[in-house]
């Protein structure tokens, strides 16, 4: 964060074609000056507008990620060259060497944290399985682990689809501390029964949903506060493969024209 405040305050040193250059080479980059400020305030009006999700799904702050980059690398530059002056080339290149190895241990602890953590493998793998027996223009409903949103599994299928439930139905957590701090705790708009849960199931069928995949329910929140939902689910949809760790539905052609039932 101090290097994007620095570059977004310091002017970048670009280096400006000159009309011998261009005449030699068709690959001369051409600066845009402000393009990442302006991504910036970009951000900001779409931090305004998607607060709630933002906050619901913090993986929708990555869209700020290659200005920040941008930004953090012209504060680098600029305090390189400020070593530089004072302390010669020695302290420039023993600053920027410092500097990478701090935002490297900084982020591969957050990619521990957030996208390496065993929980996630077992999405993981099932989208992986989704994609070997899937057709690309196939249709997926996805409950990875927690459920509630998670999209490694429909992420790694490469297919197109849903999680569930969609997140429409996503809302902000509880103000209670001890249900915050309950794990794997699914946090909703208003309160959904398996009824709604199946409904809103019986809708993405209808929308031409082709298969379903789960991560087992005893790793899955949703499948666990619901076993009406998870009754249905056996009932109705083909079972196709089953590991210790998830499981694939296909769902039959004739229930896709069957109307949601009230």
């Amino acid at each position: 964060m101090l290097l994007v405040a620095i570059g977004l305050f310091l002017p970048p040193h670009y280096k400006l074609p000159t009309q011998e250059s261009e005449e030699q080479s068709s690959n001369v980059a051409v600066p845009v000056p402000g393009m990442f400020h302006c991504w910036i305030l970009a951000f900001a009006i779409y931090y305004l507008i998607g607060a709630q999700q933002l906050v619901t799904n913090p993986s929708n702050l990555n869209i700020i990620n290659p200005a920040a980059a941008a930004l953090a690398g012209n504060g680098l530059i600029a305090l390189a060259s400020f070593a530089k002056r004072v302390g010669g080339l020695s302290s420039a290149l023993a600053l920027i060497t410092a500097m990478l190895l701090i935002i490297s241990g900084i982020g591969y602890r957050q990619l521990n944290i957030s996208c390496y953590s065993p929980w996630a493998k077992d999405g993981y793998e099932l989208g992986i399985a989704l994609q070997q027996i899937t057709q690309p223009s196939d249709l997926l409903v996805t409950i990875a682990n927690r459920g509630g949103g998670d999209p490694v599994a429909i992420y790694y299928s490469r297919r197109r689809g849903w999680v569930f439930p969609p997140a429409i139905y996503w809302g902000l957590p509880p103000s209670s501390p001890q249900e915050s701090m309950r794990k794997n705790s699914i946090y909703w708009k208003y309160p959904i029964t398996d009824d709604t849960l199946i409904a809103i199931l019986e809708d993405l069928i209808t929308k031409g949903a082709d298969w379903m995949g789960i991560v087992k329910y005893e790793n899955n929140q949703i499948a666990k506060d619901n076993p009406k939902l998870v009754a249905y689910i056996q009932k109705k949809l083909e079972l196709y493969q089953e590991t210790p760790k998830w499981v694939i539905y296909r769902i039959p052609p004739k229930i896709k024209t069957t109307k949601p039932s009230n």
